[in-house]
């Protein structure tokens, strides 16, 4: 399991790893730009069957969407 990495942003306390593979999101992962936040609680994201559902973000490749997708989006 990743670690678990506590950044602040305001007030609530974010842990930088995605919630379905359970990698880090966080800054110099490679997947930092990409990430997507999951707005559901950690009990809803259990009761969807996340298996991190620790994790406040969705990786890029998790979600489908990869740099390479915008690249060709885009042109």
């Amino acid at each position: 399991m990743a670690k678990k990495t506590m950044i602040t942003f305001g007030t609530p306390l974010l842990n930088e790893f995605c919630c379905e593979c359970g990698r880090s999101v966080r800054p110099g992962s490679g997947l930092f730009a990409n990430r997507i936040p999951d707005g559901n609680s950690i009990t809803v994201r259990a009761e969807m069957g996340r298996p991190y559902p620790e994790g406040d973000f969705v990786c890029c490749e998790c979600d489908g969407v990869t740099s390479d997708d915008w690249e060709e989006k885009l042109n």
